[in-house]
Order: structure tokens, then C-alpha cells, then sequence
């Protein structure tokens, strides 16, 4: 007993110990870096002696994970904690951090912390509640948008809430790429990153610093024939490379060497080693604007790239340097990844780690104390999972009966070649039966109408909706329903849809074609998922409507992609479009019935007695198409 009380109470010594330094976090992060990219991971050609040195004054973790293979899920994940299978996106979707979301930057803010950032943000717009200097940055400069973040000449960036013009730069006819290029946007971003730490110096702090290199410029590579955007090649520019290789190693030399300028920075201000600096990047490597990614052999050992969920598009380079904490020339094979980060800043600043994490900090592993480890780590992009626990990765594809895996050991195996699924079937069972658990269902396959019937209809229309590239499309004439044929209660639901100018586009919920009523003790809600005029919720049985003026500042331009997300759950409706909430409220609840009272409802609802529907898909005159239709079970509502 007493040797457990004398473990236990070391142990809480030392966790105190390191929050009560209360130190400076750096987290800077590479857009597109692969595994093999950095010399201490193993390159030989592509020069980062700073990043190098940083890795032998730190430590090198060497099973950490991206939070997704794909750029703004795993921006998500790393601000929120959660893993993608507990995110509101799983994709590249539009999507906007809501009012009120808890975040790594808001837990700090909240205990004293001078929060910056800058770089690419992807969760919301100037005007939208997702703006970072509305999400807890105190200063923020860079790219709001992760599509205009492809141009590294473009025309602004914004500081804050403000557009900053960029003096030479112009665009041309075509989107995204420049035709005067005279201030290269890194330039820009890494002054402000050092204005940030010079002006905060007195800590404690914590930057952001999400830089776009070496992102390929996708657009100016099928423009031009090069999409790695550079002023120069530097080191690399007599070498009898293709154009885009001399790019590409140019920008992944000049991000190292502004991460020295970061660190030199530090030591100049004499607060090195009150400050922790992680260098990682949001996925794994690209191939894109022409380059190659095997050309310097950018995923290393590993299997796969970006948009994957092999090793290669998810495992990513983490060096760590905290001089004094962090043992020099240290190794880390602890597995970890990008929810975790959450957890490990609040350890970091002596702040509670939320329950709501699924995170585990890893400031243990970092400072060579007994780690907590995940039981699994988990992935999801579109039709495709990946768990991982401890030495054994199962890959998915598919869901359902048709449901594919494969199973890797990476101990022995790290390069994913022998699928050992059919030899250990209860390993794999189980790492599929934990991939279930946060298993999404896509209603609309990107092929067919297999699933789907028209309203009363025992067959879908013949005419009005199609499926072309993959894309569901209503043209506006169908004045019929979509209906899928299963019934469902208790689910999650994610549409990405766009409609054209003043057009709407409707969800229908548990619907009951004999009835022409919906379950859940409601009668039939309609979501209506756009349109400038009448943005809203329709209970159509009980005429009950309900208009959000909130609704229309979360609507995108018409012919731009919307995510609308709904939770019904039990007697629950919830409603966020475009990562706003609009409505969570038990029907028929108090709370519910206060609002009709506000005047937020006109009617109240007339109550049935179902417990499950159809889902549908509405026309409403105007041609609307829908990319995903997605669903997963939950609990029934406690």
C-alpha cells in the first residue's frame, strides 16, 4: 500500500512539476510533408539541417498520426480532441467551428494564455462564427480559406477580421493562380509568427503556426505545368530536376529554415527553455502541381500517401525540443496522434483535461515517464477506416456485408505488404467490430438510385433525378420525393448538398408514406437546407414552422457545397448547417415549447405515436445536387 501511495503521489509531483512551469507552445505544422521528408526520418537529398538539429535536442516520435489523411478534418481534430469518427466532418466538407466550441486555443486562452495563429485556418470565414479571432485567437494572419491557400501569390491574406492586401500580386482569368507574383505569402506569415512571439515574450503563449509548405498550388499546376510555388530554387536550382522537384525541395528547405529562424528567435529572447516547440505535418504526402511524390521517396517505408489510410496518408514526422524537459536525441515509438494534442497542451498549462477528449496526453512519453496508450486509435474518410492497436492496423473499405479488411502487423510489417487477416480472424474481428461502433452508412453511393424509391412510389422516378459523377442531381422538374427504402430511428445524419441561386433544397425525416406523418412522436419535419427566402425547420403535419435568421449568415454563395447535419435522437432534433447550430431540443420538452411561446415556432405540432421513418430527399423546383448522404446509429437519448 505504501509503495503505491508512493508511486502515486511521485507521479502527481511530477505532472505538477510540469504545469506549473507553465511554458511557451510552438506547435508548428507542414501541409502536405510526408513521413520520408525530413533528414532525421530519413531523407538524403532534400537539405533540413534545423529541423535535424531540433530532432537531436528533442525527441523524435515515430508512430504519431495525423488527425486525418486529408487537410481540414485533421485541423479538427487537432483544435477539438476528437477523432474523426467524432468530428462533424470526416471529409474535406465544408465546415464551421461553431459559437462556443472548445478548443485547444480556448482552454488556454481561458487560463491566462496570448493566443496566435498563423498560417491556413479552413473552419469558417471572416464573417462566420468559425473566424479564428472569434474561436479564441487573440491575433491570427494568413489564409481563411483552404482553397485560396493553394496560391502562394495571392492578392490578400487576413489579419484578424481584416483583408491585408499583398502589394504585386494579381490574379488572372483563372482562379487561384496569380500572374503578378511579387510577395510570396510564407514570407508574410513566418514575420508574423516572430512579431507574435516577440510581442508575447513576457508568456505565457501559444502560436499556431499551420504553414501551407509545400501544398502544391493544384490549380496553377494544371495552369502552368508546376504547382510548387517558389521565388526561387535556391540550393537546388542547377540541379537536372523537373521544375516542380526543384519547387518542392526549395519550400520544404525554406520552411527549416524559418523554423531556425523560430528557435533562434527563442534563445535571443532568453526564454528557450520555458518554451516547447512540436514540428509535425497535417497528412501525409502529396502528389499534386506535377510533383512526384517517390521522387524523393516522400512516404519513406511507408504505404500510401495522402487521401489514404495506409501508413504513408496518416503516419507523420513529430519532433519535439523542450530544453531541459525533453531528453536530447530521445525516441518515442509510444503511438499517438493528433487528439491528443488537446490533452497534452492542457498538462502542458496545468489546466483539467476535459472528459470530453480522446485524447491522452503524451507529455509522459516526451518526458520519459509511464505512458497511458490508446487501446485504439481511429481513422475514417469517406468509405474507408483504419483502426490501430498496438502493434496490429486493420484497414476497411466498404461497409456492411460487403465490408473488406485488411490486417497488418506493423511491428514486422510497417511497409502494410502482408494482409494477415484470413491467418489471425479474431484480431480482425475485433478491430472491425471497434470501426463499427463509429460506422457510417453512405444512403447515396455515388453510383446508383439502389436504396432509394420516389414518395408512394414503389421504384425510383424515372425522370427528374439521375446520378452524374457520382453526384446525386435533381434538375427541378422530379415534383416527386426521394424515400429511402429502410426505415431508421435514432441516427446521425450528414448531407452535403448545393442548390442553385434561390433555390431550396429539403431533408425529410422519419417519414411514413401511409400516413404522410413522421415517427418519433412528431409529425413530419422537413429540414430546409437553404435558400435565402425561407431557410428553416417545417413540421409539415402540424404546419409548425420555424425560421432562424442564423440560418442565412451560415448559407454558402448558391453552387457552393453546404453540409447540413442532423441528430434524431429519441424525441431530440438537432440541426447545425454549415457547423451553426440552429436547434437541439427535445420536442414537446419544456424548452421546446418556450420557444413556440417566443414566437420562434408558428404552430404548435400535432404528436403521432412512431418511433422510426424513411429518410428523403425533397425537390423543390430548382436543381439541386447532393454528394453525400451519409448516416450512423446511435444510442437511443438517456
Amino acid at each position: 500500500m505504501s509503495k503505491l501511495l508512493t508511486i502515486v503521489t511521485f507521479a502527481c509531483l511530477a505532472a505538477t512539476a510540469v504545469s506549473a512551469e507553465r511554458p511557451n507552445i510552438i506547435y508548428i505544422m507542414a501541409d502536405d510533408l510526408g513521413y520520408g521528408d525530413l533528414g532525421c526520418f530519413g531523407q538524403e537529398v532534400v537539405k533540413t539541417p534545423r529541423i535535424d538539429q531540433m530532432a537531436s535536442e528533442g525527441i523524435r516520435m515515430t508512430d504519431h498520426y495525423s488527425g486525418h489523411t486529408v487537410c481540414r478534418p485533421s485541423r479538427l481534430v487537432l483544435l477539438t480532441g476528437k477523432h474523426s469518427g467524432n468530428t462533424a466532418i470526416s471529409s474535406n466538407s465544408q465546415y464551421v467551428l461553431p459559437e462556443g466550441a472548445q478548443t485547444v486555443t480556448t482552454l488556454l486562452k481561458n487560463v491566462g494564455y496570448a493566443t496566435g495563429g498563423i498560417g491556413k485556418w479552413a473552419l469558417g470565414h471572416a464573417d462566420s462564427s468559425g473566424a479564428p479571432h472569434r474561436q479564441g485567437f487573440d491575433y491570427w494572419f494568413g489564409y481563411l480559406d483552404q482553397g485560396n491557400a493553394h496560391n502562394y501569390f495571392p492578392e490578400y491574406l487576413w489579419e484578424n477580421g481584416r483583408k491585408v492586401s499583398l502589394p504585386g500580386n494579381r490574379e488572372g482569368d483563372q482562379k487561384r493562380v496569380s500572374v503578378d507574383r511579387q510577395t510570396w505569402s510564407h514570407d508574410l506569415m513566418t514575420d508574423a509568427a516572430l512579431k507574435f512571439i516577440r510581442d508575447n515574450s513576457g508568456g505565457p503563449f501559444f502560436l499556431q503556426a499551420h504553414y501551407t509548405i509545400p501544398h502544391a498550388n493544384n490549380e496553377g499546376g494544371r495552369a502552368t505545368g508546376d504547382g510548387q510555388e517558389i521565388p526561387t530554387w535556391g540550393q537546388y536550382a542547377d540541379r537536372e530536376w523537373p521544375t516542380p522537384e526543384k519547387g518542392f525541395a526549395a519550400m520544404v528547405t525554406q520552411l527549416d529554415a524559418d523554423v531556425g529562424r523560430i528557435l533562434d528567435l527563442l534563445k535571443e529572447l532568453n526564454i528557450d527553455d520555458n518554451t516547447i516547440v512540436f514540428f509535425t505535418s497535417d497528412n501525409g504526402p502529396h502528389q499534386e502541381g506535377n510533383h512526384k511524390l517517390e521522387f524523393f521517396d516522400s512516404n519513406g517505408a511507408l504505404r500510401g500517401y495522402k487521401r489514404d489510410l495506409y501508413e504513408g496518408g496518416i503516419r507523420v514526422p513529430m519532433v519535439v525540443r523542450w530544453p531541459g524537459k525533453i531528453k536530447a536525441g530521445a525516441t518515442s515509438d509510444h503511438p499517438s496522434a493528433f487528439h491528443d494534442f488537446l490533452a497534452t497542451a492542457c498538462e502542458l498549462a496545468g489546466v483539467k483535461i476535459p472528459d470530453s477528449t480522446d485524447g491522452i496526453s503524451y507529455v509522459p512519453a516526451m518526458t520519459g515517464r509511464k505512458q497511458e496508450s490508446h487501446r485504439y486509435l481511429y481513422w475514417q474518410f469517406g468509405q474507408k477506416a483504419a483502426v490501430r492497436s498496438d502493434r496490429w492496423k486493420a484497414v476497411l473499405f466498404g461497409h456492411g456485408k460487403g465490408q473488406r479488411i485488411e490486417l497488418y502487423d506493423l511491428e514486422t510489417d510497417i511497409a502494410e505488404q502482408k494482409d494477415l487477416a484470413k491467418k489471425h480472424p479474431e484480431i480482425a474481428a475485433r478491430l472491425q467490430q471497434h470501426a463499427s461502433s463509429f460506422a457510417w452508412q453512405q444512403l447515396f453511393d455515388g453510383r446508383s438510385l439502389a436504396g432509394w424509391r420516389g414518395y408512394r412510389q414503389k421504384s425510383a422516378p424515372q425522370s427528374g433525378w439521375d446520378v452524374r459523377n457520382g453526384v446525386l442531381y435533381c434538375d427541378g422538374t422530379a415534383r416527386v420525393d426521394l424515400l429511402t427504402e429502410d426505415k431508421f430511428e435514432n441516427y446521425e445524419l450528414v448531407v452535403e448538398w448545393r442548390t442553385e441561386a434561390d433555390g431550396n433544397s429539403g431533408i425529410l425525416l422519419h417519414a411514413d408514406e401511409s400516413t404522410q406523418k413522421l415517427a418519433w412522436n412528431a409529425p413530419e419535419v422537413q429540414i430546409y437546407a437553404v435558400g435565402k427566402r425561407d431557410p428553416g425547420i417545417d413540421h409539415q403535419a402540424g404546419a409548425l414552422y420555424a425560421l432562424y435568421p442564423a440560418i442565412e449568415e451560415s448559407i454558402q454563395p448558391p453552387m457552393t457545397w453546404n453540409t447540413t447535419r442532423v441528430i434524431a435522437q429519441g424525441t431530440r432534433l438537432a440541426v447545425w448547417h454549415n457547423g451553426v447550430r440552429i436547434c437541439d431540443a427535445r420536442i414537446g420538452s419544456d424548452e421546446w415549447n418556450k420557444k413556440v411561446a417566443a414566437g420562434k415556432f408558428s404552430k404548435r405540432p400535432t404528436f403521432g405515436t412512431r418511433t422510426s421513418g424513411h429518410i428523403g430527399l425533397q425537390d423543390h423546383g430548382k436543381q439541386t445536387w447532393f454528394r453525400s448522404v451519409r448516416l450512423r446509429r446511435i444510442p437511443a437519448h438517456q
